[in-house]
């Protein structure tokens, strides 16, 4: 039994008030995602009904909107259930696997910007996608939760508060780590600010700076291990706000476009502007090989289904590459 400053948080007391705080955050998160979809469906509708092309990349936002969805409804049905006729056990660990998946979509999403300024090249993929795969097999660990049924509703019994909080950090680590690239290519390398530099590199300090505000209370709370209940309860909170700027960081970019015209990257890499695009920046200018747009912008989608390997490099050879 812990105690702190004389108070004891494994009493019976303490944790039905914890139980009622964490319900009253869940409906009151549950409202704002709800928002935030409704506010957004016509990104999602564009891609119904053909106006956006759809690329691979998008499959992580949708996947990581939806489930953080379906994670919110889950713990809706848990924290409104009082009749004890529940299977706890099963409804908090769908909550737990869906809510876990949604922060590696997030920092997915961001880390697909990153690989995407460095051009797809080895020695930045292969390390991204390797941290990558352990950051989603700490994850998957931090799923086992144990849950009883009670008269009163679903009380949390153990946490597996030890793995939380180590794959917390690592997440944090992960987007320090996706956000430095992405200022090094975009700044250093470049060595000019555009508008598109701008919005890539404000989304993604933005999105580093409320996911550690969020992150650090969960990941204290989860190392003080005051009792399992208050080990999970700051976690939510760091999904849902995780998602919504992660997702919205997706929607910014692929809205930035004029989209079909055929642009370059650096100085002489041409590609298409299907999927994720940039307003071109700069001027057109004559070339010996023709008329080119000389912009700072890219394409997800084509970079990514159609970049192949062993072409010129953007920074340094003399040929243009055009994916059409």
């Amino acid at each position: 039994m812990v105690m702190s400053m004389g108070r004891d948080w494994n009493s019976l007391e303490e944790l039905q008030q914890e139980q009622a705080a964490f319900s009253k955050l869940v409906h009151a998160l549950a409202g704002l995602y709800f928002w935030e979809v409704a506010v957004s469906w016509e990104f999602e509708w564009a891609f119904l009904v053909g106006k956006k092309k759809f690329h691979w990349p998008m499959i992580f936002y949708f996947l990581g909107r939806y489930f953080q969805l379906f994670c919110i409804i889950g713990l809706l049905i848990v924290v409104n259930n009082t009749s004890g006729n529940l299977n706890c056990q099963a409804i908090f660990t769908f909550a737990q696997l869906t809510g876990q998946a949604v922060i590696g979509f997030a920092s997915l999403n961001l880390a697909i910007r990153a690989m995407v300024v460095w051009y797809w090249k080895r020695y930045i993929v292969i390390p991204l996608i390797l941290i990558i795969l352990g950051h989603w097999a700490l994850l998957m660990q931090g799923v086992k939760i144990q849950v009883n049924s009670t008269p009163q509703g679903c009380a949390v019994v153990d946490s597996h508060s030890i793995t939380l909080p180590v794959t917390f950090a690592y997440t944090m680590s992960l987007d320090l780590c996706v956000l430095l690239l992405t200022t090094y290519q975009l700044v250093i390398v470049r060595g000019r600010r555009t508008q598109l530099m701008n919005l890539l590199f404000t989304d993604g300090l933005v999105y580093f700076g409320f996911a550690f505000l969020v992150n650090l209370p969960a990941t204290i709370f989860m190392f003080l291990n005051l009792n399992p209940f208050m080990s999970v309860l700051f976690g939510f909170p760091t999904t849902v706000v995780s998602t919504v700027i992660a997702c919205r960081a997706v929607r910014r970019l692929s809205d930035f476009a004029t989209g079909g015209i055929q642009v370059s990257i650096g100085q002489r890499f041409t590609l298409s502007t299907a999927g994720f695009t940039g307003k071109p920046s700069g001027a057109i200018s004559k070339q010996a090989s023709g008329v080119h747009v000389q912009v700072d912008t890219f394409s997800t989608g084509d970079i990514m289904t159609e970049h192949k390997v062993g072409s010129t490099d953007p920074e340094q050879g003399s040929s243009v590459y055009n994916p059409r």
